[in-house]
């Protein structure tokens, strides 16, 4: 098995922990605290190249990215649109352009209430 393959169930945790500025020593205790066994240098490369890439990106011109934190989407699953601050009607009508499955999950929330 590859380091990666190791380290590929906890993609999403390494970069959340990555996003929020922890350390490498900070993010493989909490990785391995959820029961990731691999090698220390695989985390390290892995969020290397995470941190280039999102280098990158805040170097780019962001007035081309609209970036949605995802607790916003997760909110809507409770509340309505206008009690979620910082999440609009147009922003999250582009955002379902992107990915269509999201209408989907809230019509029929919004059906079944």
């Amino acid at each position: 098995m590859s380091r990666n393959c190791a380290l590929e169930p906890f993609h999403s945790i390494v970069d959340e922990l990555i996003i929020r500025g922890q350390t490498f020593k900070k993010v493989e205790e909490h990785i391995r605290s959820k029961g990731y066994s691999g090698s220390a240098s695989a985390i390290r490369m892995y969020a290397t190249k995470k941190r280039r890439l999102i280098q990158q990106l805040i170097e780019s011109d962001m007035d081309k990215y609209d970036l949605v934190d995802r607790r916003y989407l997760i909110k809507l699953l409770y509340k309505p649109i206008y009690k979620i601050k910082d999440l609009s009607v147009e922003l999250l009508n582009r955002i379902i352009s992107e990915y269509p499955i999201l209408s989907d999950i809230y019509d029929k929330l919004f059906l079944e209430l």
